[in-house]
C-alpha cells in the first residue's frame, strides 16, 4: 500500500527556542508574525532568530525550502508560483 504523499498545510515559524506557531491557510506570514507579536511573549521584531517555513501534512515543520520541493511534488503551486527555491504562502493558496 502506496503511503498518502505529503502536502504543505499552513504557514508557521519556529522560534529559537524550538517552539513552533502556525496559522491556518490562506494566512500569510506576515499574519503570523502579527498574531505571535500581539499574543504571545515575544515582542517585535519576533522574526529575530526564528524561521518561516509551513507544516505538511505529517504536522512537521519544513523550511520554505523543503515546503517548495513538496509542493512542487504534491502538485500544490499556483501558476503564479515562483521560480526560486524558496515557497511562499502566495505560490500555494
Amino acid at each position: 500500500m502506496n503511503k498518502p504523499q505529503k502536502t504543505i498545510l499552513c504557514v508557521a515559524m519556529k522560534m529559537p527556542d524550538e517552539i513552533i506557531y502556525s496559522l491556518p491557510r490562506p494566512n500569510r506570514h506576515h499574519d503570523l508574525i502579527r498574531w505571535i507579536s500581539e499574543g504571545t511573549r515575544y515582542a517585535l521584531p519576533v522574526t529575530k532568530g526564528a524561521i518561516q517555513g509551513f507544516l505538511d501534512s505529517d504536522n512537521n515543520f519544513v523550511t520554505r525550502e523543503e515546503a517548495k520541493i513538496i509542493a512542487t511534488e504534491a502538485n500544490q503551486l499556483l501558476s503564479r508560483a515562483s521560480v526560486g527555491k524558496l515557497l511562499f504562502s502566495e505560490c500555494v493558496w
